[in-house]
């Protein structure tokens, strides 16, 4: 059978496109994950090489979960006051900006992927209410507050070297409970509080239908009580 070259060049474009699409695969794009579940932590002891350098995330959302860390990287921007002392009374937030680092792994739609992180592209910031240190002097504080994040991950590809290509990529959002520690420090100037480390642990949001359940046994039990009350004999 002979093929005009009219008819094989569409055949060949074929055979490009999936060799092509073989070797350098394209990337997958989500518009945005809500992460429900896992944690970040960024930390180190105070005044060492550490401070604000360790790493460590474990995540995950709708068809995709996320995971590594490194010690000794990227300094973590931490938008709060006690980088030096803080006495008590101060208001500190859990805010930052965290940038992914380092070597490990994610999980896209069921598959298994070696992953490396680069923070020149992997952005999460962190926002939330402040909380007041309290009068205390004990050697180790923790203080709790909500927290809300937004940001962008991009999932590099661990063995493709030295290339990395990006493999996945999304637009992130979640909140949860931020768990700060602090360092009581007395004997550097006045002394005070120096932060350690932030965890912030991801919860889910409640569905529509529960925040509904939820409104009506409250209206609920409003209605039951005024019953009551109306139905009092008068003194």
């Amino acid at each position: 059978m002979t093929y005009s070259r009219k008819a094989a060049l569409p055949l060949f474009a074929s055979v490009l496109f999936f060799f092509t699409a073989l070797v350098f695969p394209l990337e997958a794009r989500a518009d945005n994950v809500v992460l429900t579940s896992g944690s970040v932590v960024i930390g180190g002891a105070p005044f060492t090489r550490n401070a604000w350098r360790n790493l460590g995330f474990n995540f995950a959302g709708d068809n995709f979960s996320a995971g590594g860390g490194v010690g000794d990287g990227i300094t973590q921007q931490v938008n709060s006051p006690c980088s030096g002392p803080c006495p008590p009374g101060v208001t500190i937030f859990p805010n930052s900006v965290v940038r992914l680092d380092g070597a490990g792994g994610a999980t896209i739609s069921g598959v298994q992927h070696a992953a490396w992180w680069f923070g020149r592209d992997s952005v999460l910031n962190f926002e939330g209410p402040g909380v007041i240190i309290p009068d205390s002097t004990e050697p180790t504080l923790v203080l709790t507050s909500s927290f809300t994040m937004t940001g962008t991950v991009i999932v590099h590809s661990l063995d493709d070297i030295p290339g990395h290509a990006v493999i996945f990529s999304t637009d992130v959002s979640g909140s949860g409970i931020a768990t700060l520690t602090l360092n009581y420090f007395p004997n550097l100037g006045p002394g005070g509080y120096i932060f350690s480390n932030i965890r912030y642990d991801f919860t889910p949001v409640p569905e529509p239908a529960t925040m509904i359940l939820l409104g009506t046994g409250l209206a609920g039990l409003a209605a039951r009580h005024r019953r009551r009350r109306s139905n009092r004999p008068a003194a």
